[in-house]
């Protein structure tokens, strides 16, 4: 049995490695909301090779309010969208749980 890595976990796995070899370094405050908090990393400009370590820095807050406007934006590009869309975004998903 093969297993697939998706974009997404190869650049988190980019990430990951560039952070411990010390040439991204962990912002200690969110980028869009300035608090000190704990921060992660979030694919701003997608998942693909070229953009694997092009982050910008959110804390849990701001990155899944992110997550859910992202999740919104494509539920509407496919005419698909409800009320629900932006309250329940599926993880890893491009669509919310209503329309996977």
């Amino acid at each position: 049995v093969a297993v697939v890595i998706t974009n997404a976990k190869q650049a988190h796995i980019a990430v990951t490695r560039a952070i411990e070899k010390r040439v991204l370094v962990r912002a200690k405050v969110c980028d869009q909301c300035g608090k000190s908090r704990i921060v992660f990393a979030h694919h701003h400009r997608g998942y693909t090779r070229e953009h694997w370590l092009d982050v910008i820095w959110l804390c849990g807050t701001c990155h899944d309010q992110t997550h859910r406007q992202s999740a919104d934006r494509r539920c509407r590009a496919l005419n698909r969208l409800d009320e629900r869309c932006a309250n329940y975004p599926l993880k890893g998903s491009d669509l919310c749980y209503v329309h996977t």
